[in-house]
């Protein structure tokens, strides 16, 4: 999110995950590991991700760490509602709105794991 805010609504599964992370410290080895996860969870379901050379994230793009608490989130974007004229980039940006057709053909995959997570 780049440290700008971030929105939470209705279709995100969100997380944040607190955990004292080993010395020495490597954030960005942390942010991949969620990344990873991610992935893996996404995979599950069908739904294909990839990576933006240079850039962090399958949707977690930062993570503070405070005395080695990592303290950061993650959202799983799954059944938003938000129409592309509705995206507001002052919230993250124009480079992450949302991109193309073949991008909402992912969403029933995406609400399958919603579905699952709810039903634990």
């Amino acid at each position: 999110r780049g440290g700008k805010i971030t929105w939470h609504g209705p279709g995100q599964l969100v997380g944040y995950p607190i955990q004292k992370l080993p010395r020495p410290v490597d954030v960005v080895a942390h942010v991949r590991r969620l990344e990873d996860a991610l992935i893996r969870t996404a995979a599950d379901f069908g739904v294909e991700t990839s990576r933006v050379e240079g850039r962090s994230g399958v949707w977690v793009l930062g993570d503070p760490v405070e005395e080695r608490r990592a303290l950061g989130g993650l959202s799983l974007d799954f059944d938003p509602r938000l129409q592309d004229e509705e995206f507001d980039p002052r919230l993250n940006g124009p480079e992450y709105a949302p991109s193309n057709a073949g991008q909402r053909r992912e969403d029933r995959k995406l609400a399958a794991i919603g579905i699952r997570v709810a039903k634990g």
